[in-house]
């Protein structure tokens, strides 16, 4: 089962409107998704511009920053992500 860790504290509306976003990507995928966690944080432009220069070396904010940690690895303990 997919399940949503919000790092942070997020406005209840805003957590609720992303779970029905995750249940309706399940709903449209037709089959179950990943089982795992997928961690969900929200920054400010100061942090994501230090997060992506940490990460990729871009000296710059962004929009969003996504860690996959499916891709290549052989023992992810039920992690699926993090997305700032």
């Amino acid at each position: 089962m997919l399940a949503l860790a919000f790092i942070n504290q997020w406005p209840p509306d805003w957590q609720r409107a992303v779970e029905q976003v995750f249940a309706s990507l399940q709903a449209q995928v037709g089959r179950e998704l990943p089982s795992g966690t997928i961690h969900l944080k929200l920054v400010n432009d100061a942090e994501i511009a230090a997060l992506n220069q940490q990460s990729t070396g871009q000296n710059y904010a962004t929009d969003v920053l996504t860690f996959n940690y499916q891709e290549g690895a052989d023992d992810t303990y039920g992690e699926l992500a993090d997305i700032v």
